[in-house]
């Protein structure tokens, strides 16, 4: 007989730290190697048998790979983390979660022009800049990133791209204080004055 571990607040597995803040369900790989998950009745079984990261989400690795399963998935009531023995997190904790992962999808979901040779290189590359934002994930979006937004030399092209890449740092930086939101109402029903109303 196996444990069977249930955190059911996402504060459970210390987001807090981390942000510095059945029938026919088949085997999917998930964005990370070596990570497989079946998703059957609402529950996203992630197979964690020959991953070499911890089996939770204090784990940052295992931490991504939930949140790139969840990216994926919609209607997840409960995310089971299954080796030696299962660890499984209910529906507070996907909740927020998958208001984080929201941020992935948002991300997958730019196309990016790099039309000029030096765009690759420039620090305000939005390619490089998501990418940058996805991989420190759930922490929110760092001033370093927003100081690097300089036109470049290419005048309205560039300007263009600047902008944009504002435009799209602000939103995820909506989504990230949304999902801080769902956190707090989960862990200690925190709302706000106007939620109240």
């Amino acid at each position: 007989m196996t444990p069977h571990a249930v955190h059911p607040l996402l504060m459970k597995i210390e987001l807090g730290s981390l942000w510095g803040r059945g029938r026919g369900a088949a085997v999917r790989p998930a964005a990370r190697r070596g990570c497989e998950y079946r998703k059957s009745n609402g529950t996203v079984r992630v197979e964690c048998d020959g991953c070499a990261n911890g089996q939770n989400l204090n784990c940052p690795p295992c931490f991504k790979g939930v949140l790139r399963i969840l990216a994926n998935e919609s209607e997840v009531r409960e995310v089971l983390l299954a080796r030696d023995w299962e660890i499984a997190y209910d529906i507070e904790c996907v909740r927020a979660l998958s208001a984080v992962a929201e941020v992935n999808r948002f991300c997958s979901g730019l196309t990016y022009s790099l039309p000029f040779e030096s765009c690759p290189s420039c620090a305000a590359n939005p390619r490089g800049m998501i990418s940058r934002v996805t991989e420190r994930l759930p922490q929110g979006v760092g001033s370093e990133l927003t100081s690097q937004l300089r036109p470049g030399p290419h005048g309205t092209a560039c300007e263009q791209c600047v902008r944009t890449s504002k435009n799209n740092l602000e939103h995820i930086a909506s989504l990230l204080s949304e999902a801080e939101r769902r956190v707090a109402r989960s862990a200690f029903r925190v709302v706000s004055a106007d939620e109240r109303a």
